[in-house]
């Protein structure tokens, strides 16, 4: 039976981008959509890191695209409240890149002013 730590340990890899991200999908699409026990904190710090790795190449654009869009708008993930509108801000634009035009380094760079 998988319990909420086995989801909650997926759910930070996922969000901190623990692991290759396929392995992280593969991970989060064990459960169901639906939850209500207490939620992963996506901190500033985890996305920061997140972006810094696309600038340093480690991530491609697609890779960042597909990353916010997994982490938006799930319930397993609450975004910390003292960053809430920069982290909403930041993987609403990378998520939505055919609303919001193309990631690349100038829009990270800005996210990371």
């Amino acid at each position: 039976m998988i319990d909420d730590r086995d989801r909650i340990t997926a759910v930070r890899a996922l969000a901190r981008l623990e692991r290759p991200l396929d392995d992280v999908l593969i991970a989060v699409s064990k459960f169901e959509w639906d939850y209500h026990g207490s939620p992963f904190i996506l901190r500033k710090k985890y996305v920061e890191d997140i972006l810094q790795r696309y600038l340093s190449r480690k991530l491609t654009d697609v890779e960042l695209e597909t990353w916010a869009d997994a982490v938006e708008l799930r319930e397993d993930i609450a975004f910390d409240e003292n960053h809430s509108q920069w982290l909403e801000d930041v993987i609403t634009t990378l998520s939505s890149h055919e609303l919001n035009g193309p990631t690349n380094r100038d829009r990270i760079l800005s996210f990371l002013k």
